[in-house]
């Protein structure tokens, strides 16, 4: 199993392979549990795994990098969508609008739908090791993360 995730030499990068050969690893060796079997059980482990950061909505939401590799390897393996799994507990959920105060509007029926947050996209950047967002880049031979600001050189 192949997986890729952000710039080759960054911490995400090695833990994607590293997972990746562990499965591949795991469905290759002889074994008297079934390959469907074990794909199974290697889902059931990474399913539901947390990260700092979920991102998606809804049906789409991945908790993490593991959490995302279980999604698609159900998908792909077992033709079964994240949505045919968890949509029988999903709960029937309508839109919340804003105009962005915390007033109710101005009476005048002119709301719109509340802003996305903005996130920085920083190319290359790593995880960082304090406050576990990926936003640790090189800066002057040394690493700085532009969130929280630990450095490391």
């Amino acid at each position: 199993m192949f997986t890729t995730i952000g710039k080759a030499g960054s911490d995400l990068q090695a833990d994607a392979e590293a997972m990746g050969r562990l499965i591949s690893l795991v469905l290759r060796i002889d074994s008297p549990v079934s390959r469907r079997e074990r794909l199974g059980l290697i889902i059931s482990q990474l399913e539901g795994i947390g990260g700092a950061r979920s991102v998606g909505f809804g049906i789409n939401r991945v908790a993490s990098m593991p959490d995302a590799l279980a999604a698609t390897l159900r998908e792909m393996y077992f033709n079964e969508s994240v949505q045919s799994v968890v949509v029988s507990s999903a709960p029937d959920v309508t839109p919340v609008y804003t105009n962005g105060n915390s007033t109710n509007g101005n009476g005048k029926g002119n709301h719109v739908a509340a802003a996305e947050p903005t996130r920085v996209k920083l190319p290359g950047a790593d995880l960082c090791p304090e406050c576990g967002m990926v936003t640790l880049v090189r800066s002057e031979g040394c690493k700085k993360c532009e969130t929280c600001g630990y450095s490391e050189c």
